[in-house]
């Protein structure tokens, strides 16, 4: 697996789905401003990763490294 790690500003902190009995998530999007345009990047935790996202709120900076 790649890793990649994406500075920006949170946009959205989602609310945690649980969408079975054994599989739960959530999703941060980003805004990064990397270009002449702001991109949306959606970033989905899972399992009981979703926890990490509960200090977080719009507006923040943060710095997000993930597999791909």
């Amino acid at each position: 697996m790649a890793t990649v790690t994406i500075n920006g500003t949170v946009k959205l902190v989602g609310q945690t789905q649980q969408i079975s009995e054994k599989f739960s998530k959530r999703e941060l999007v980003l805004t990064e401003q990397g270009g002449q345009f702001p991109q949306y990047i959606p970033v989905e935790f899972t399992q009981e990763k979703t926890g990490h996202l509960d200090g977080f709120a719009p507006g923040d900076q943060v710095t997000v490294t993930c597999f791909i």
